[in-house]
């Protein structure tokens, strides 16, 4: 059963990539069966550097430095969207 059939795209969080690329996460099989499905339906993943360095820190520290290496290795396959300045401070002030 497809649960991503429709989605044009998806916002990858650090909680996605930590649980993807550490086989010790918790949520690392569904994470797979979500990777895969967003493969097969060829939906783009976005994503964010605050995301990116959050998810190479929680798993450089959690799970160890090749877990780490790999996804930095990765992020050229994810369409990462950058912030201006003041839109961070919009955000922040929400």
């Amino acid at each position: 059963m497809s649960t991503l059939r429709g989605f044009r795209s998806v916002f990858g969080d650090a909680s996605f990539f930590v649980a993807l690329f550490s086989k010790r996460d918790a949520e690392h099989k569904r994470a797979l069966e979500l990777f895969k499905e967003i493969k097969e339906e060829k939906i783009p993943i976005f994503t964010n550097w605050f995301i990116i360095s959050e998810a190479i820190t929680v798993l450089l520290y959690k799970y160890g430095y090749t877990e780490a290496r790999v996804f930095g290795e990765s992020i050229h396959i994810y369409q990462v969207v950058h912030f201006k300045e003041s839109q961070f401070q919009q955000a922040l002030a929400l």
